[in-house]
């Protein structure tokens, strides 16, 4: 349980990162001021203490 709390949570900061990064939420395009986008994601294993934990890279 403990391992998949650290997972949403990882997950979530990478999403609020892209947030970030390109000025405007995932599904806000009226405030879109930039040519970047949001172009799926990628899979990535991360090696913690509680095991492996699958995230969901967003790219850009």
């Amino acid at each position: 349980m403990l391992k998949d709390l650290l997972g949403d949570t990882l997950q979530g900061m990478r999403e609020a990162e892209m947030d970030e990064k390109l000025g405007y939420s995932k599904y806000d395009y009226k405030n879109k001021e930039t040519d970047d986008s949001r172009n799926g994601y990628s899979g990535k294993t991360v090696t913690s203490s509680l095991g492996e934990i699958g995230l969901d890279i967003p790219q850009r």
